[in-house]
């Protein structure tokens, strides 16, 4: 947004590492894996694996609720959840770059037709030109309605990415993951 990333690169680090511990400890503890035999860095790690884990998944949980907070509270991202900005206070839009360059356009080919209005003011003409400018001043409000369209997408896709992905999504499956280790 505007040039800048919605989430460090810490705070995405932080969710897939805790997305991909939250899924082998579930994949190990729903199908009934066998881990006897295994090792890390050739230690047999026995039975405090289960306690080395969850102290993982907790410090893991903790640092991606800390990083994505100082995240959306570094770039100002909390209208993400208390209401809509408007679009062009939300980014510098390029996702909607076709519907700015048409309607830049436009404003363009209005300002034309003043100029020429203030030159050559003839019935006929002006009547011509308030015809351009009516139709252009339509395109205008045709396009800014799009505009606003894509711009309600774009929000909704920003809180999905922002609170789901990166936030509900990997404390979901940590929690879920603890479960199973205390109930399996």
């Amino acid at each position: 947004m505007a040039g800048k990333t919605l989430l460090s690169k810490a705070t995405i680090l932080t969710a897939r590492s805790l997305m991909a511990l939250s899924t082998a400890i579930t994949i190990v503890l729903w199908f009934d894996m066998d881990v006897t035999g295994f090792t890390i860095l050739g230690i047999d790690p026995g039975q405090k694996l289960d306690e080395g884990t969850i102290s993982v998944l907790v410090f893991l949980s903790i640092s991606l609720v800390v990083n994505w907070v100082s995240d959306v509270t570094s770039n100002g991202m909390f209208s993400l959840f208390s209401g809509v900005k408007p679009i062009s206070e939300m980014c510098d839009i390029t996702i909607e770059r076709s519907y700015i360059a048409q309607i830049k356009e436009r404003v363009g080919v209005l300002e034309g037709l003043v100029a020429k209005f203030q030159v050559d003011n003839s019935d006929a003409e002006l009547m011509r030109i308030v015809k351009l400018i009516n139709s252009n001043v339509n395109e205008i409000l045709t396009g800014m309605d799009e505009l606003d369209k894509s711009g309600w997408w774009f929000s909704l896709y920003a809180r999905f990415y922002v609170v789901g992905w990166y936030l509900a999504v990997p404390l979901g499956m940590a929690a879920f993951a603890t479960f199973l280790l205390y109930h399996a």
